[in-house]
């Protein structure tokens, strides 16, 4: 069991409290908005031309952009900054991370800033209307406290050159026909793979969270059933992923593990990415030990990418349960946006002006031709992008299929609930099905022993952090 965490609400102490109150985190700067975020340098030259626009509109006003975090490191960041007084102005965010914040009263509710003199039109509503209501998922739906950023998936890559539309046919796959594309007909792909090669390693998943998540959220949906978390719940019985239907699906992952169909990246030790762009065109049955599938995030499409045009890249959604569209559950996934109190309603309102800025139609859409497989939140902004994409080049059909796959996916998104330990929900539940496949690989392991083992560490240990 890990040691109780240090920042709770039974630690915010009344001195503490007044601390958070009357610092700012601006360093002594009044008319600056501090940014968080996990930008690469290829988006912050994006967001620092959003900068430049908020500081021209709005004299003596300036933006501090702080980059460099991964979603892990800024969440430790927002947290600790939180517990000394020192918020940041706005940051980059995932929803369970927002969940943690609220218990220090210091997130701000955007629909006071939407709603208000300087908010958003009817129109701005309607183009944001795909991810609009993601940020009122925290328990009290009159509240917002997210705002979308940049939208992504989790996809199935694949590589044309090997997985050609005849061994398709001949497997009577169709990957735009849930009946026809369920992870039964993966399991058969695979299969057909490894007798053609071998010493490969067809399938890799870059998230085993997002994989059992989602797996649990369609399972779920057949009828119509909490199968990983439950948010309506109170204390430890919002955890409900000790269940047949998780047993059901580490069972079947056992034994593909067994066969040699698939790795992930917490048991090969990286993206699997690195596996799926090994294939050369002079590739051989007896020497390929790479991969054909790769299943990662929309935003990482890049990486996704062979050298030198090796072989043809293909997009398609992730496989349903039962072959319905209702079994077919897609995350939906990639940064929004939070606002945190400073104890200035000024300095509040020049925050929403820059996240309006950062909301535009022209900061989206530059912001997804510069991530190369990021979804804008705006239609206007996705529209602006296919526009403009070059389908002669490899990157182009990929970026445009990606945003194809976003499209298509519209009905099948999930968000799951956010609460106080649903972060560590998602950290454990990724960390059990690591944990069974490397058990599996030992000689003489126990599949059913394994298997209630990993969930009911799983358990504990969320359990002991859910609220």
């Amino acid at each position: 069991m890990k040691t109780k965490k240090l920042f709770g609400a039974a630690a915010i102490t009344v001195a503490a409290a007044a601390v958070l109150a009357s610092c700012n985190g601006n360093k002594g700067n009044d008319k600056a908005v501090v940014f968080l975020t996990t930008a690469g340098d290829n988006l912050k030259t994006v967001l620092d031309d959003a900068k430049a626009k908020f500081e021209k509109e709005n004299d003596g006003w300036t933006v501090d952009i702080q980059t460099g975090y991964s979603y892990d490191s800024l969440k430790t960041k927002v947290t600790s900054d939180l517990t000394a007084g020192g918020q940041p102005s706005l940051a980059y965010c995932y929803g369970d991370h927002v969940a943690s914040y609220l218990k220090t009263g210091k997130v701000l509710d955007f629909n006071t800033f939407i709603n208000g003199a300087d908010g958003l039109t009817e129109e701005d509503k309607t183009d944001l209307a795909a991810y609009y209501d993601e940020g009122t998922v925290f328990g009290d739906s009159s509240k917002r406290y997210t705002m979308p950023m940049s939208k992504s998936t989790d996809a199935v890559y694949y590589n044309k050159s090997v997985i050609t539309d005849e061994l398709l046919a001949k497997l009577d796959i169709d990957f735009s026909n849930p009946a026809k594309w369920t992870w039964a007909k993966m399991w058969t792909l695979c299969s057909e793979l490894k007798k053609l090669y071998p010493n490969s390693i067809p399938l890799g998943y870059d998230s085993e969270a997002n994989w059992v998540i989602s797996y649990l959220e369609a399972a779920g949906a057949l009828n119509n059933t909490k199968l990983y978390t439950d948010g309506t719940q109170s204390g430890k019985d919002k955890i409900v992923f000790n269940n047949d239907s998780t047993k059901a699906m580490f069972g079947e992952c056992w034994d593909k593990f067994a066969d040699g169909l698939f790795t992930t990246k917490g048991v090969s030790g990286s993206y699997t990415s690195s596996l799926f762009t090994q294939y050369k065109k002079t590739s051989t049955a007896a020497d390929y030990k790479g991969s054909f599938i790769s299943i990662g995030s929309t935003g990482g499409a890049s990486h996704q990418m062979p050298e030198k045009d090796e072989f043809e890249v293909g997009l398609v959604r992730t496989p349903s349960i039962d072959g319905t569209e209702k079994s077919l559950k897609m995350i939906s996934q990639g940064p929004s946006l939070v606002m945190f109190d400073q104890g200035s309603q000024e300095r509040a309102n020049m925050t929403w002006k820059f996240a309006k800025i950062l909301l535009s139609t022209e900061v989206q859409t530059a912001y997804a031709k510069a991530s190369g497989g990021y979804s804008p939140v705006r239609k206007s902004a996705i529209d602006a992008v296919l526009a403009d994409l070059d389908l002669t080049t490899a990157s182009g059909r990929v970026n445009k299929l990606c945003l194809d796959v976003m499209a298509q996916a519209k009905g099948n998104f999930y968000t799951s609930d956010c609460f106080d330990g649903s972060s560590t929900a998602r950290t454990e539940i990724g960390n059990a099905l690591i944990t069974l496949l490397k058990a599996q690989a030992k000689p003489g392991a126990d599949k059913a022993s394994n298997i209630n083992s990993a969930i009911k560490q799983a358990l504990d240990e969320t359990s002991y952090y859910t609220k």
